[in-house]
């Protein structure tokens, strides 16, 4: 209002020195064009009007300042008008995409904010955003802090707090899971299970009313109780599926799988009103309708939602590509039909080269088959003679010792210490041939008894070392007991060698995960390097040689082995100069194919 008077009243003063100006060089033309003779004679006249002109100056000059003073009185204009307008405290999420979000600039923005702005404006009202998270934003608006929240759920237990306005929009809510892990369809499916909703969301209302049997863990956002499922410390993450999609892709959460929507549950959105305010409530029903009306309400939805529906982002593309579409429909039936003799001979030329690489497959498995049969017969055929050279080895070594020079007693050293390493080099190999071809039927092994057994079988190891060994609780899996027993003693004995000189630390946990047993071996030890992860697995591969404990480089192969006949995974997860962890994953229930006992 300040400026607009400023601006007119300048305005006011141009004019009056403008028509100064004019009457100025009127009476100086007046005064050239009249013959010096003749002026003289009229001087008086000109005075006169002069006087005249001047009187008018002031007339016109009063008359636009009265003017411009009455206007303003009486006519104020939009600037008062939009003083006048009552505000409403408007609160958004920061994190509800794509209903509520903040933007680059940190300004609330999203669905919601955009249509509340809209009918807003068509009822004439003003409105003063706050941002924060939706626990926040809902126990504010209860509490009277806020007016509106313009994306809130309906349900009977929020109706007692606060008013509703009508629907503007529904969404499906869905359980998200790990990838493996059961889906879960339903409220009921979910019973027991450890669940996580947002704090003070419709999930978590909805499950109190329900009063869920389980545990309820709470998250202040959506991609926070996302990423704890998977961090597998919960099961499952109840939200809005279409959010939790959006959230997964925005923020890179990986892992996680989204079920079907729930069953004879949905949210109905509306904008949550401060209690008791009718007034407030009747406007924004109306506002709610003339958006809608008005088509401003599609306009929005199409700017924010429509792609997740490409029918309504592409729909008017479609329609004018359609003629074009029929055009190239009608040839692509032709091309097929040219198409379908030339597809024939194909199937025929790749029947044929099926055939062709049964046969090979077969060969490959028959040699395969060989291949460990003649690792085995090797293996084994070699121990005899091996062992009689290791213990002639032996008895030179104990008789002759010391008689010889320095550099013979070195020799019968290596020697010596190549027998040795050459015996379990064939013992473990013969170890790893036998393990598809001599393996147990699967039952029910407690792997607690499984635990002992492996420690005791490294018990000089671990007592020349030191090593403090602890576990946790064992479950009872279905397996074979003697490969499963060979799979903790090499894990286990792995973490000891190479654990530190001093306080040397082995700890064996188990935890269960979706429909499998993820057991881990954590070492304190040195550590391996991540471009090595997949290489220690490989049959007689070894990292280092050096150091008083090394070993032939299948002890690892061997279990991995033993893993993949139990239908499992091993990987390794390390940190150099920290420690190691190995894990293998066991199925709950596992179908073994036919055994082969030898």
């Amino acid at each position: 209002m300040k400026t607009r008077t400023l601006l007119t009243l300048l305005f006011v003063v141009r004019s009056a020195f403008v028509l100064t100006r004019i009457c100025q060089h009127l009476g100086a033309k007046r005064r050239t064009a009249v013959d010096r003779s003749i002026m003289a004679n009229v001087e008086g006249c000109f005075e006169a009007v002069r006087s005249e002109a001047s009187e008018l100056r002031c007339f016109l000059s009063l008359f636009l300042i009265v003017s411009f003073f009455v206007f303003g009185f009486f006519f104020p204009g939009n600037c008062s008008a939009e003083t006048d307008r009552p505000v409403i405290r408007v609160g958004s999420e920061i994190e509800f995409p794509p209903f509520a979000l903040v933007d680059e600039s940190g300004q609330p923005s999203g669905f919601s904010v955009d249509l509340i702005k809209a009918v807003a404006e068509a009822m004439g009202l003003s409105v003063v955003f706050e941002s924060g998270d939706w626990n926040k934003m809902w126990n504010d608006l209860v509490s009277g802090k806020l007016d509106v929240l313009p994306i809130v759920a309906k349900s009977t237990e929020r109706a007692r707090l606060v008013d509703f306005s009508l629907a503007h929009t529904e969404t499906f809510d869905a359980f998200f899971v790990r990838d493996g892990s059961p889906i879960l369809g339903t409220i009921e499916a979910a019973q027991g299970k450890t669940i996580v909703a947002m704090r003070s969301d419709a999930a978590h209302h909805e499950l109190l009313e329900l009063n869920f049997q389980g545990e309820l863990m709470l998250a202040d956002t959506i991609p926070e109780g996302l990423s704890m499922v998977a961090a597998g410390k919960c099961d499952a993450f109840l939200c809005s599926k279409l959010i939790g999609i959006l959230a997964i892709k925005t923020h890179g959460i990986r892992g996680l799988t989204a079920g079907p929507p729930i069953p004879d549950y949905k949210r109905v959105f509306s904008f949550g009103i401060r209690k008791g305010e009718d007034e407030l409530k009747e406007k924004l029903n109306q506002g709610l309708l003339i958006v809608k009306t008005g088509g401003q309400y599609d306009r929005i939805y199409e700017k924010w939602l429509a792609f997740d529906d490409p029918w309504l982002r592409y729909r008017k593309y479609l329609l004018l590509g359609l003629p074009v579409a029929i055009v190239i429909a009608f040839g692509a039936m032709l091309w097929s039909a040219m198409l379908k003799k030339l597809v024939s001979k194909r199937t025929s030329e790749l029947a044929a080269k099926n055939e062709e690489l049964e046969h090979t497959l077969t060969d490959l498995i028959r040699a395969n088959a060989d291949l460990e049969h003649f690792a085995y017969v090797a293996s084994h055929d070699l121990q005899e003679p091996l062992r009689t050279v290791a213990s002639a080895l032996q008895m030179f070594e104990k008789k002759h010792k010391g008689k010889f020079d320095k550099d013979s007693d070195q020799l019968i050293d290596f020697a010596v210490n190549g027998a040795k390493r050459m015996r379990s080099l064939i013992r473990d190999l013969l170890t790893y041939s036998r393990l598809d071809t001599q393996g147990q039927s699967f039952t029910a092994v407690d792997m607690t008894e499984v635990l002992d057994r492996s420690i005791e079988n490294c018990g000089s190891l671990i007592k020349e070392k030191g090593t403090e060994i602890t576990y946790d609780r064992m479950p009872t899996i279905t397996g074979d007991p003697l490969q499963l027993v060979q799979l903790l003693q090499n894990l286990i004995g792995n973490a000891v060698k190479f654990g530190p000189a001093v306080s040397s630390k082995v700890h064996v946990s188990a935890q269960q995960n979706g429909n499998e047993w993820v057991f881990s071996v954590k070492d304190n030890g040195t550590g391996i390097k991540e471009k090595y992860f997949d290489r220690i697995f490989v049959i007689f591969q070894q990292l280092s040689k050096k150091g008083p404990f090394h070993g032939t480089g299948i002890g690892l192969a061997i279990v991995k082995k033993i893993v993949e006949r139990h239908h499992g995974r091993v990987w390794v997860e390390s940190e150099v100069g920290v420690g190691s962890t190995f894990y293998f994953a066991i199925p709950n229930r596992i179908c073994e194919k036919k055994a082969i006992l030898g």
